[in-house]
């Protein structure tokens, strides 16, 4: 039998350093077999142990560092997208209300012209079916289906509601029996 002279720890004959300090054994004789302790029963070096809890805590800590980083990054990513979008609405909405407020300050403008089409003048209508209208855009009142003569009565003086419209003239007309307009796009004098 051996012991440790350090820690007293009792070892084989076959040992020949203490497995807690390295210490090396000294030979002893046995007086009576002592109750196998946890400590007697495992002897498993502590040193590797150790490097292995080491080892582990700078896997974490890198594994913990590299989470973090892309996280951060993730989030900067996410952060930059919702800017840009956001950007992108404020633009589209200051674009629709500048087009509102040029529609708000051409509405109920009156467009007068005095091309062609005076009182009582004839015009070819060159592309029926055409329709004439009770006012510009209004409601049918009858549809001109084939090439003809109609009588013109000067350009009607519209209000627009949208700038599109303002490119169109309209003139006024008996062609259904009552006055109505029509649009210059249909005519030809």
């Amino acid at each position: 039998m051996k012991q440790c002279p350090q820690c007293q720890q009792q070892y084989a004959d076959n040992q020949n350093f203490c497995a807690n300090d390295g210490s090396p054994l000294n030979k002893v004789e046995a007086i009576s077999p002592a109750p196998a302790s946890p400590q007697t029963a495992q002897a498993t070096p502590q040193k590797p142990i150790v490097l292995y809890v080491i080892l582990a805590l700078l896997i974490g800590a890198i594994a913990a560092g590299g989470f973090m980083w892309f996280n951060q990054n993730s989030v900067s990513n996410a952060v930059a997208a919702k800017e840009k979008e956001m950007q992108t609405k404020v633009e589209q909405t200051q674009k629709a209300q500048e087009k509102k407020d040029a529609e708000k300050q051409t509405a109920g403008v009156v467009k007068k012209s005095s091309s062609a089409g005076t009182k009582g003048e004839l015009a070819l209508v060159n592309a029926p079916p055409s329709n004439v209208r009770e006012s510009a855009n209004g409601p049918v009142l009858c549809t001109l289906t084939k090439k003809a003569s109609i009588n013109t009565f000067g350009v009607a003086e519209v209000s627009y509601n949208k700038v599109e419209d303002m490119d169109v003239e309209w003139y006024y007309t008996d062609a259904c029996g009552k006055m109505g307009v029509i649009a210059a796009t249909q005519l030809t004098f």
